[in-house]
């Protein structure tokens, strides 16, 4: 809640100073713990996210990633490089047929 505020006008600045507002007191130390919680949640959902990457090592053709939900794909170079590729909007990679498609299921990935 403000308690009281003054206008400030003049030719090229406007701006409100606001004398008080009523915060929720909190002591120093409740917001250092606040803010580390914060801090090790955020690295602990960057971390929850990480997918491991995929290895053409010994592998030669199209496979899927089941991890990122048959949205992406490889092909699979004899030498072993690797092509990365991804799916149009609302499809995913089917294995069998080697296409993107509608409503194709992510049971035939590598």
């Amino acid at each position: 809640m403000v308690s009281s505020c003054l206008l400030h006008s003049s030719r090229f600045t406007q701006f409100i100073r606001v004398s008080q507002i009523s915060l929720p007191k909190m002591k120093a130390a409740q917001v250092i713990i606040a803010l580390f919680v914060v801090a090790l949640l955020g690295q602990a959902y960057a971390q929850s996210n990480a997918m491991p990457t995929f290895d053409c090592t010994d592998k030669s053709g199209y496979f899927a990633d089941a991890y990122r939900l048959c949205h992406v794909f490889y092909y699979c170079y004899p030498d072993g490089r690797k092509l990365t590729m991804s799916c149009p909007e609302g499809t995913t990679f089917n294995q069998i047929t080697t296409r993107c498609e509608v409503g194709s299921p992510c049971f035939y990935s590598a």
